[in-house]
């Protein structure tokens, strides 16, 4: 995460990118792909709730 906070020079302005995160792990929390998805998907909306430049892992408060 903080590499992705580095600001870099976009045509003479400063530019910086934030990211949120949702990380869900496969056979572990899904058998299939779309579960697995879901999963991901409710994590990265924990992280976006949490403010910028987070991440949450699926399962994990």
């Amino acid at each position: 995460m903080a590499a992705m906070a580095l600001a870099f020079d976009v045509l003479g302005q400063p530019c910086s990118v934030s990211a949120s995160i949702g990380i869900a792990w496969c056979p572990h929390q899904a058998a299939t792909a779309q579960v697995l998805a879901t999963h991901a998907d409710a994590a990265l909306y924990g992280a976006k709730h949490a403010g910028k430049n987070q991440y949450r892992v699926a399962g994990v408060p």
